[in-house]
């Protein structure tokens, strides 16, 4: 049985939402954020996660342009990797409706920051 905070305070989890927090902040799309929220099943958050991380070239440029943050530092430090991705969809897969919920919220609710990355 999949738990909320257990999920909020995995930091993959807190790496994927750090990265739609800059989507949400740079490109003002709550569109993905929404969709998130009302995932149904892994396969939504799989094609939440897509719509977001394909523009993340846009995004590296926007954050070098508005927030002077080196394109190799957002890339390293925001853009979340293989292992991060996978935790998501790891519980994803057993509760897809907690996991979009928590994504959202986490999105909404932190300010984006260019630390910290996978570990």
């Amino acid at each position: 049985m999949c738990k909320a905070i257990e999920i909020a305070s995995n930091g993959k989890i807190r790496v994927v939402a750090n990265f739609l927090a800059w989507y949400l902040e740079l490109e003002s799309d709550y569109g993905v954020i929404d969709r998130l929220s009302r995932a149904r099943s892994d396969k939504d958050i799989v094609n939440s996660l897509y719509v977001a991380l394909r523009v993340k070239e846009r995004l590296k440029k926007r954050a070098r342009e508005e927030r002077n943050i080196p394109e190799d530092v957002f890339e390293d430090r925001v853009v979340p990797g293989q292992t991060a991705i996978e935790e998501v969809l790891k519980y994803a897969s057993e509760c897809p409706q907690i996991v979009g919920g928590v994504l959202a919220i986490l999105a909404l609710s932190m300010r984006p920051y260019a630390g910290g990355g996978e570990k």
